[in-house]
C-alpha cells in the first residue's frame, strides 16, 4: 500500500500537491470553507413569532360563542333532568298518598300533613322552574345575520346570502360578538330559573323522604 492510499481522504491536500493555477490566498479560502461552521441561527428563529390564533378577533369570538352556546345547551339538560326528577319524586309521594295529606291540612295541621304539602309544593315549584328554563327565549336582535327570527325576516334566501356575502372581516366579528352578547343574556335568564328550580327539588327531596320515612 503506498503513502498516498494511506493519506485519510478528509485531509486537505497540501499547498505542494495543489494545481499551480491556485494562489496561496485561494487555498486558505478553501480550507475555511471545508471546516465545520459553528451553528447560526435559522431564518425561522430570527422571524417574529406567529400571532396564536386564539388571540386574534375572530377565533376569539368563535371560542366565546361556543362557550356560551354550550352553557345554553347545559342548562336545558340540567333543567330537563330536574324535570324528569320531580315528576318521578311527586309520583312516588303521591304514591304514598301524600295529595290525601295535603288536602287534610285545612283541617287538620299535623306534622305528616305539613310535611306533605311542603314537598308536593316545592316540587310543582320545581317542575315549573324547571320548564320555565328550557321554555324556548325568542327574544333577538331583529336586523342581525345569526338569530333565526332575523334571518327569517330577509326576504328570500338569497337575500340573505348576499347580506353575508358583502360583509368584511370585521364586520363579521361584530356580528358573532353581538350574537354573543344576546347569548349571554339568555344563560343569565336560564341560570336564574335553574337554580329556583334546584333550590325547589332540593326542598321538595328532603320533605318528601321525611314523609315517606312517617309513612313506614
Amino acid at each position: 500500500m503506498t503513502k498516498d492510499t494511506q493519506r485519510p481522504v478528509d485531509e486537505f491536500p497540501r499547498k505542494a500537491e495543489l494545481p499551480p493555477e491556485l494562489s496561496s490566498a485561494d487555498v486558505d479560502m478553501l480550507a475555511a470553507t471545508d471546516r465545520p461552521q459553528a451553528d447560526s441561527p435559522s431564518q425561522d428563529a430570527l422571524a417574529p413569532a406567529a400571532k396564536d390564533d386564539d388571540t386574534r378577533p375572530e377565533d376569539f369570538a368563535r371560542h366565546v360563542h361556543e362557550y356560551l352556546s354550550g352553557y345554553v345547551g347545559l342548562a336545558d339538560r340540567k333543567a330537563a333532568f330536574v324535570f324528569a326528577y320531580s315528576v318521578a319524586l311527586l309520583g312516588l309521594v303521591h304514591g304514598g298518598a301524600a295529595t290525601e295529606h295535603v288536602l287534610k291540612l285545612a283541617g287538620n295541621r299535623s306534622a305528616i300533613n305539613i310535611i306533605a304539602s311542603v314537598a308536593v309544593s316545592a316540587l310543582v315549584v320545581a317542575l315549573a322552574f324547571a320548564a320555565a328554563t328550557i321554555w324556548p327565549r325568542m327574544r333577538g336582535a331583529s336586523d342581525g345575520l345569526i338569530f333565526w327570527k332575523a334571518i327569517r325576516k330577509r326576504a328570500n334566501a338569497a337575500d340573505y346570502a348576499g347580506a353575508v356575502a358583502r360583509l368584511e372581516p370585521a364586520r363579521v366579528v361584530d356580528e358573532v360578538l353581538r350574537h354573543c352578547y344576546e347569548l349571554a343574556g339568555v344563560c343569565e335568564r336560564k341560570y336564574r330559573t335553574l337554580n329556583w328550580a334546584l333550590f325547589a327539588a332540593g326542598v321538595g327531596s328532603a320533605a318528601s323522604v321525611l314523609f315517606l320515612l312517617f309513612k313506614i
